[in-house]
């Protein structure tokens, strides 16, 4: 490989000096690109058929804003008098569990042809 002179070398950065794209650092402009649609699930307390209308509805939110993200919401009761026991009778986490649960409902959301990732949150 041969290397340009200077001059050549100089012409060159200048001409890819404003093929650079301008990302704008600020929440808003991150937003507009990738906009985040939230799903608060009650994975426990919900009928199946409820669960398959909401994910329906998700999927066509998502359909119509290109970009955009998943952030499934799911809240896991607690005491708040007394102490919670964060196992199963199985000895399992409730909270691992409900994780599970909430990655299983999100999971057909994914196989529609939706890039990216589900984000979550349990709690």
């Amino acid at each position: 490989m041969v290397r340009g002179g200077v001059l050549q070398v100089a012409r060159r950065w200048l001409a890819a000096l404003g093929a650079e794209p301008v990302v704008e650092a600020n929440a808003s402009a991150q937003a507009v690109r990738s906009p985040i649609v939230m799903a608060a699930i009650d994975i426990i307390g919900a009928d199946p058929d409820l669960l398959t209308a909401v994910r329906n509805s998700v999927q066509r939110l998502l359909a119509t804003e290109p970009g955009s993200r998943l952030a499934c919401v799911a809240v896991l009761r607690t005491n708040r008098v007394a102490m919670d026991e964060p196992l199963d009778k199985d000895g399992s986490s409730k909270h691992v569990n409900l994780l599970v649960q909430l990655k299983h409902w999100a999971r057909p959301v994914l196989r529609a042809g939706r890039p990216g990732r589900v984000e979550q949150d349990g709690g």
